[in-house]
């Protein structure tokens, strides 16, 4: 789709692996490698559940990373624990919400 519409597909890309591996290494020396993993695959998941399509998916699964990583901040700060646990077990509890309230599992 983005090529028909003239975009440079390739060098978008490059582009995108060369940020999110920027932001792994980054994320690796703040938070550890499990979250990393953590904080990778629990907002996709999440907005996963949500909707099937695509541009949705991407908007909601940034969505709710920004959530819970500055709830995830806020809570460690005033309860005193440590950030990257406290923002992993927002994410948790984000996808326990939207795997509750999803479409697809009400589905026959």
């Amino acid at each position: 789709m983005a090529q028909v519409v003239g975009l440079p597909v390739r060098f978008l890309y490059y582009l995108l692996l060369s940020i999110m591996a920027l932001m792994v290494v980054i994320a690796v020396k703040v938070v550890g490698i499990a979250m990393v993993s953590a904080l990778l695959v629990l907002p996709a998941t999440t907005s996963l559940q949500l909707t099937k399509n695509i541009v949705p998916m991407a908007v909601l699964s940034i969505l709710c990373a920004v959530v819970s990583t500055l709830s995830g901040l806020y809570l460690s700060y005033t309860l005193d624990l440590a950030s990257g646990a406290t923002i992993v077990l927002t994410a948790t509890v984000l996808f326990s919400l939207a795997m509750a309230a999803s479409p697809r599992r009400w589905r026959a």
